[in-house]
């Protein structure tokens, strides 16, 4: 499952790199500097843009953000150039008039005027792709596509499970390491979350604090327990990290989750800052269930009615809590607590 999930989506991002550089080196070439887009051009931005892709991908992990920002980018800086030198070699090899002048050595193509020109085009092209792709990444999958397609410009109902996952004694954390400190351990948690999330089909909704909301389509959550095994899955990368973890902060994470589907109203909501959200019935009651976790000692507590909806598993196993009084609410609601019958160890 994990290679049907993560390392395809893995590969998928790397071809999108590819394709946003095919286009902008296209606009850029064709209309802008107007030197001709012709098919050697064409490889190379493809090339370039696959290059870009595997390295950005390959460095987006949660071990590699421990390096420094600057060794973090020498690194990637290093891998790009390196990359761009076999490429235009390559090509230079295949397409003898690429750089305008055949036989060329290595050192008399770093120095040609065509590749100076090239590297200039080069810098612009990466500007463009890497901003489009961190502004993907800062609003969310499908946030530009949903905005300018107006799929949630009216309110639209959707039936959607809802996870609110929250970092136990959060508070206590934060005073005993500081409030810097305390940013980069929720940070580091949210970055080894990432996996979980991409390889159980979850959608981050926002991240409130040391609080992080996430969704799923109703089918998808409850295919395969997706929205289970989310939590343990999660549970599990932060254990591969637990080491690292009690060197650099002392403390070990544990968080607790509040599970519950049904009818949601999706829209975008304001107006200098547009965020999309969900709002309705579902979303307090999963908040409320997520608030008692303390309460009853447990770490996910899910509602009855969704786990009547999950399939049979022998993975976990749902003890009766019965109904709860929830603040704000005039009838009692059921919840279950949730506990994994096994425990992989790594």
């Amino acid at each position: 499952m994990l290679i049907d999930t993560y390392l395809l989506y893995k590969v998928k991002n790397i071809l999108k790199f590819g394709v946003f550089s095919v286009i902008i080196f296209f606009v850029i070439i064709q209309f802008l500097i107007g030197n001709g887009y012709t098919f050697p051009k064409a490889l190379f931005s493809l090339f370039y843009g696959l290059s870009i892709g595997a390295i950005y991908e390959g460095t987006n992990t949660a071990s590699f953000y421990r390096k420094s920002f600057i060794s973090r980018n020498l690194l990637r800086i290093v891998l790009l150039i390196m990359s761009i030198l076999v490429i235009i070699t390559i090509l230079q090899f295949f397409f003898v008039d690429f750089l305008g002048k055949e036989d060329l050595h290595p050192l008399e193509i770093i120095f040609s005027k065509n590749f100076i020109s090239i590297f200039i085009e080069i810098f612009i092209i990466t500007f463009f792709i890497v901003f489009f792709i961190e502004l993907e990444k800062h609003l969310g999958d499908h946030f530009i596509f949903n905005f300018f397609f107006s799929k949630y410009k009216k309110p639209i109902e959707e039936n959607r499970v809802i996870m609110f996952l929250d970092l136990k004694d959060s508070t206590s954390i934060a005073e005993i390491i500081g409030n810097k400190a305390f940013v980069s351990f929720i940070n580091y948690c949210y970055r080894i979350m990432a996996k979980s999330v991409i390889k159980n089909k979850a959608t981050i909704l926002k991240y409130v604090g040391d609080e992080v909301i996430l969704t799923w389509d109703e089918r998808k959550g409850i295919k395969h327990n997706n929205c289970i095994h989310m939590y343990y899955d999660f549970f599990d990368e932060l254990e591969k990290h637990k080491n690292d973890f009690i060197e650099r902060y002392g403390i070990f994470p544990v968080f607790k989750a509040g599970l519950h589907s049904g009818e949601v109203t999706a829209a975008f909501l304001g107006s200098i800052k547009k965020q999309m959200d969900y709002s309705g019935d579902v979303m307090n009651t999963t908040a409320r269930i997520q608030g008692v976790c303390n309460q009853y000692d447990a770490n996910m507590l899910i509602s009855s009615e969704l786990a009547s909806l999950l399939p049979d598993t022998e993975d976990f196993v749902y003890s009766e809590i019965g109904e709860v009084q929830f603040k704000g609410k005039a009838e009692k609601f059921p919840i279950k607590k949730v506990q994994r019958i096994y425990y992989k160890k790594h």
